[in-house]
């Protein structure tokens, strides 16, 4: 015996009203616009029997991943190369701006400067002052970041503790910039474009990938460069010093004075400065910003990778889709020297020019490999090649979606409804009654319970639901549509 009432009630009270005659309107929409679209593959969709509607449908899913797929591959394409560069007419010298350089000491702490820190700390300490002085030198651990002798870097965090009271990071600087020699010690008989100035004028302590440096023409804004540089004209940023001309008489010249005696703790195993070339709003660093480097060393090596590189091979930032600078200057460098005659006043000295020797410089200009448009345009060639679409067909279904969209709420009811029925036959029927139905057929689902067709009809009339026999059919075939045919025979049988 069949069990109905409990169950069956619950479901069929649950079912909603539906709005025929909006349904039937956003049917007939949809069937005149499948019927007369010039889509391929739409029209023989909605008319073509079963098995020929499922190739077509397979045809059409095929057509939207190839287009995907190649769009897809044709962008990841011009992202990789979205830049090529044409060779324009060269411009004046004088339009360049002048780089930014950065003179460090390789000498990293002055040894005087050193002596003058531990007779400080030997006034809170009862070490001795050799025993001091050389824990001095573990301060160069800030440049390269080994950590050797652990205990007694504790030692003389404490008594720097006691020293300074405090262990901010502007104490920190400030310590640094104690330790290094200064720019006016170092640098000596300064002249731009021909003038002369004091090297503390065009010069200023300024942070670089090689610690603290002396750094002439760098506009860029960092938080050191205010209680570093103060009293300090150069300090003050101002506008971008353009190359004057040509030659040495219209660049910049400095003379660099080395205190042998004075070295304490170098970061190379040299002596003498490194000149850094750098863009003069860019920070100078080679692994973030636009300093280049030539030296690497003076024998080959077998990895061409480079072994000093490996570390910033391995954790350096890897951004694939970055987009290249819209403007560059690139500094290409040479260099040139002359001994001085021995017995000459520049013991240990340098004197170095930076300047143009050419009045004019080489002009690349960068232009976008796909514009826009061009992108526009291969897309919609994808498309209509491969699936026959064009803007009007997009311009047509956008006009189909605005006339059914007001019958969205509608097609929402019937999907619950949908729902609902498939819900209530399954707690109608056993499963062993579906299983056997998909074995043999109608004839056994009707066999089994031919009284359906009058429960269902009582079910609807008691919850108010009034259905046609068209639209009940309708409902049934929404949730098995696996086997459309069969469900339209079941449903004319049982009304």
């Amino acid at each position: 015996m069949l069990m109905l009432s409990t169950n069956g009630s619950q479901y069929c009270h649950a079912w909603p009203n539906i709005e025929w005659e909006k349904m039937d309107e956003a049917a007939s929409i949809w069937r005149r616009f499948c019927r007369n679209t010039t889509i391929p593959a739409v029209g023989f969709i909605s008319r073509e029997i079963k098995l020929n509607r499922l190739l077509w449908v397979l045809c059409f899913l095929g057509g939207i991943a190839g287009t995907v797929a190649i769009t897809l591959t044709i962008l990841e394409d011009s992202r990789s190369e979205s830049m090529y560069i044409n060779i324009e007419a060269p411009v004046p010298i004088t339009e360049i701006q002048f780089p930014g350089i950065a003179i460090c000491e390789i000498n990293k702490i002055s040894k005087h400067r050193a002596v003058e820190l531990a007779n400080k700390l030997s006034t809170v300490s009862n070490l001795g002052r050799d025993k001091l002085l050389n824990m001095t030198r573990l301060l160069g651990n800030l440049y390269d970041y080994s950590n050797v002798g652990a205990e007694d870097l504790q030692t003389l965090q404490d008594l720097l503790d006691q020293l300074d009271g405090g262990t901010s990071d502007e104490d920190m600087i400030r310590r640094l910039a104690s330790l290094v020699t200064p720019c006016e010690d170092l640098l000596h008989n300064c002249t731009w474009n021909s003038i002369s100035y004091s090297c503390t004028d065009l010069f200023q302590m300024r942070f670089t990938d090689s610690g603290l440096c002396c750094v002439f023409n760098y506009v860029r804004d960092t938080p050191e460069a205010a209680f570093l540089s103060s009293g300090n004209k150069a300090a003050v940023t101002g506008p971008i010093r353009k190359f004057m001309g040509a030659g040495a008489a219209r660049g910049l010249s400095v003379s660099i004075v080395n205190n042998l005696s004075d070295y304490f703790y170098t970061s190379m195993a040299s002596r003498g400065a490194l000149l850094k070339l750098f863009l003069p709003t860019d920070f100078a660093d080679m692994p973030s910003g636009s300093l280049k480097s030539k030296w690497l060393r003076y024998y080959p090596l077998d990895d061409p990778r480079a072994v000093e590189l490996s570390f910033e091979f391995e954790d350096s930032l890897l951004c694939e889709n970055c987009l290249p600078n819209c403007a560059d200057t690139l500094y290409d460098t040479s260099t040139s020297y002359l001994e001085f005659h021995s017995g000459s006043d520049y013991l240990n000295s340098s004197r170095v020019h930076v300047f143009s020797g050419n009045g004019q410089a080489k002009y690349y200009k960068k232009r976008v490999a796909t514009m826009w448009f061009e992108s526009l345009s291969t897309v919609g060639g994808i498309l209509s090649f491969i699936m026959g679409i064009s803007i009007i067909n997009l311009v047509e279904l956008a006009v189909v979606c605005a006339k059914l969209w007001g019958s969205v709420d509608v097609l929402l009811e019937f999907l619950e409804v949908a729902i609902h029925t498939a819900v209530y036959l399954r707690q109608l029927y056993p499963e062993s009654i579906f299983v056997a139905r998909k074995k043999y057929g109608v004839a056994v689902f009707q066999a089994v319970h031919p009284e359906v067709a009058k429960y269902i009809q009582e079910c609807l009339k008691a919850a108010g639901f009034h259905a046609s026999k068209k639209q009940l059919k309708r409902l049934l075939v929404c949730f098995e549509a696996d086997d459309i045919v069969a469900d339209r025979y079941s449903v004319s049988k049982l009304l």
